[in-house]
């Protein structure tokens, strides 16, 4: 896309966070959106117009940022990137982000105690697991002599 084009298409980025909006249940529209947005991007002299904090836009991304659709995840992290290493408020922004993200993890992780991993095993591989674990002893006492 020419420097022209991309200037021109500025002027629909809004209609664009509409369209993202009305469609996010689609997500084959809203990866073509993104991406059409990543495109934009590639213009510097575009950057900081597309990463203006009242357009919406870059907020939307970073909520897609954890979404269920691993094209989605990676599209949007690729515009953030870039957004990122541009923008010095959108990058404490996204720093702040991705720290309560891997947080919030973290907290459910340990209000399960680790359990979760475990009860989710299935019958097969519980038993896989109980064999590695008992299995140790075998291997300690192999190794020792005096046992």
């Amino acid at each position: 896309m020419n420097s022209e084009a991309a200037k021109a298409m500025v002027k629909i980025v809004p209609q664009m966070t509409k369209l993202i909006l009305k469609k996010q249940s689609d997500d084959e529209i809203v990866l073509q959106i993104i991406y059409a947005f990543y495109c934009l991007l590639c213009h510097t002299e575009l950057t900081s117009e597309l990463c203006s904090i009242e357009g919406g836009f870059v907020e939307y991304l970073i909520n897609l940022m954890h979404d269920s659709n691993p094209q989605l995840r990676n599209m949007c992290d690729q515009a953030l990137q870039f957004i990122a290493e541009s923008n010095e408020y959108w990058n404490k922004r996204l720093n702040e982000e991705r720290f309560r993200f891997h947080n919030s993890q973290w907290l459910e992780m340990c209000e399960d105690g680790g359990q979760g991993e475990i009860d989710n095993l299935t019958d097969s591989e519980s038993e896989e697991f109980n064999d590695v674990i008992l299995g140790a002893e075998e291997l300690l006492l192999e190794d020792d002599p005096e046992f």
